[in-house]
């Protein structure tokens, strides 16, 4: 579902479920029951089920990764130098 606004309009009787926990394909990607359907104003985003907890935690480690070079900024490194230690921004 897309909405152009903050909430989309309201659904009721304009649409009616046709199936539960049955995979769908929306363009090239499929998506099946279980999986992560992760969404903002930026993108989409579709993590398998099987997947969640390894990106879980390879985004964790990702974060901590980046608020090191971010301290590192903020302590007055310079930038590229934080970069060049840490590789990630």
């Amino acid at each position: 579902m897309y909405c152009r606004y903050f909430t989309p309009i309201d659904v009721v009787g304009r649409w009616k479920a046709e199936a539960f926990n049955t995979p769908i394909t929306i363009g090239a990607v499929r998506i099946e029951a279980g999986d992560y359907v992760l969404a903002d104003r930026d993108g989409v985003v579709i993590i398998p089920g099987e997947l969640a907890e390894k990106v879980v935690a390879k985004t964790e480690t990702v974060m901590g990764t980046e608020n090191k070079v971010r301290s590192a900024i903020m302590r007055g490194v310079d930038p590229r130098q934080a970069y060049l230690k840490y590789g990630k921004f």
